[in-house]
């Protein structure tokens, strides 16, 4: 589960407000949700959804908890086996990347019973050089190790613990250098049902997270 439902009296009570008709009242949900998710600012969210400041404050949360299981998952960490101490620095990488996230939300155009809104934002450029330096630890510090390692053994989990620790210090210096790229457009359908209830499928989150940070979905 990823974003609330936006209901039409949700929009009624927008458009009440001076947010205008459906169009900019989805415009407007759609803006709410990434500024929430990625920088944590829950105000319009609050205000669109009728969540409680715990239930947004929750939205921004798993999107670092997400983000930090990507960087994990994409870097082969066994997320089972690392300490308390390397999950934090992971959680800490992926709370830097989400400060340099940037997006426009265009306005909403009317498509068949809904509306599509175009999001232009821009990818991070992380991955280019910190994979080959992933791949030079891993051959010059692990290879070997996890050769000999036998299967399922608290030899193996220790190695998986300390690939952990090694890839959270190789990607720090990689996260903090991350720069924008030349923005992409993601398309966010808003779907109206029979009982007038606006939603956002999982998977129109899920693209703009993956053009962002340049990987497909961890969950």
């Amino acid at each position: 589960m990823k974003k609330r439902i936006l209901t039409l009296l949700s929009i009624s009570l927008l458009s009440l407000t001076g947010c205008g008709s459906a169009g900019s009242a989805c415009t407007g949900y759609v803006q709410a949700v990434l500024n929430c998710t990625y920088s944590g600012d829950t105000a319009a969210y609050i205000r669109c959804t009728k969540a409680t400041a715990s239930e947004a404050q929750a939205l921004s949360a798993e999107e670092t908890a997400y983000v930090s299981r990507l960087l994990q998952y994409h870097t082969t960490v066994d997320t089972e086996h690392i300490s308390p101490e390397t999950a934090a620095q992971f959680d800490a990488l992926a709370a830097t990347l989400l400060s340099k996230v940037t997006y426009t939300v265009m306005p909403a155009i009317p498509s068949g019973e809904g509306f599509q809104i175009t999001v232009s934002t821009a990818p991070l450029d992380l991955w280019t050089n910190a994979i080959p330096e992933l791949e030079r630890v891993y051959k010059r510090e692990f290879a070997e190790q996890y050769y000999k390692a036998p299967p399922s053994s608290e030899e193996l989990y220790e190695l998986e613990a300390a690939w952990g620790s090694r890839v959270a210090e190789v990607l720090t210096p990689f996260v903090e250098a991350a720069a924008p790229l030349d923005p992409q457009s993601v398309t966010i359908t808003v779907s109206v049902d029979d009982q007038g209830h606006y939603t956002v499928a999982d998977t129109c989150w899920r693209d703009v997270d993956a053009v962002i940070f340049g990987v497909e979905d961890a969950s």
